[in-house]
């Protein structure tokens, strides 16, 4: 992604997620792939919003990210709601000591397979889930100046063929859009989720899609929906 993980962004992140019930969407999705598992570490967490929604569900919760913006922020929200399950780490996810140990591990849209594929996999004890773009390009903004995403679909199958490891495999969407203050914050969006569009172009494009909600609150929003793969692995299978 172009942005930085700072107040902007966390404000986009926290008004997508209230305004969509993404995050919730997800954590559903989610919770019956970790049945029996009572800890669990989120390598990659970002705002970790689905973690706050599975937190009734286990003993214990790991959060870990390498922006201390973002454990900075996950902190402050465990604080206000008087969590007690959930801790965080500041770190890489690949340099994490190597006896750490999870009943479960989640990797939502993070790092690229061919790397942390592996290293990920050792931290747990009984399952592993990655959960992945559709397509290797984002859907934000006009075509030419998309992103692209980390890995994807296609990507992780080759990877998980070419290991030898069993895997099931299941396409999932959610709505995923963003509501908007104003115009000036829907460019301003736009502009940090796409690389190098011209002010003009994406203006124009972004005036074309805006939805107007009569919301006093969010009077624009602009529609998406998110398309992914979750990929669970069972570690005490692979072992056997």
């Amino acid at each position: 992604m172009v942005f930085k993980w700072e107040e902007q962004t966390f404000d986009w992140f926290i008004n997508a997620s209230g305004y969509t019930g993404y995050d919730k969407g997800m954590a559903k999705l989610l919770l019956p792939y970790l049945d029996g598992c009572r800890t669990l570490c989120d390598i990659g967490c970002g705002m970790a919003f689905a973690d706050f929604e599975m937190a009734p569900h286990f003993d214990e919760i790991t959060c870990v990210d390498i922006s201390p913006n973002v454990i900075e922020n996950v902190n402050k929200r465990i604080a206000e709601q008087n969590i007690t399950n959930i801790k965080t780490i500041c770190s890489d996810g690949l340099l994490l000591p190597d006896d750490s140990k999870w009943d479960a591990v989640i990797s939502l849209f993070h790092g690229d397979v061919d790397l942390v594929g592996l290293r990920y996999l050792s931290y747990a004890r009984k399952k592993i889930i990655f959960v992945v773009h559709n397509n290797e390009y984002g859907t934000t903004g006009p075509k030419k100046y998309r992103l692209r995403k980390c890995w994807d679909v296609n990507h992780t199958v080759e990877w998980l063929e070419s290991e030898g490891l069993k895997y099931t495999f299941k396409k999932e969407e959610l709505e995923f859009g963003q509501p908007h203050r104003n115009k000036e914050e829907a460019y301003a969006y736009f502009k940090a989720f796409t690389k190098d569009a011209p002010e003009e172009e994406m203006r124009e494009y972004v005036d074309s899609i805006l939805i107007e909600t009569g919301r006093e609150d969010f009077p624009y929003y602009t529609q998406k929906t998110r398309h992914f793969g979750i990929f669970a692995l069972d570690v005490q299978e692979l072992c056997n």
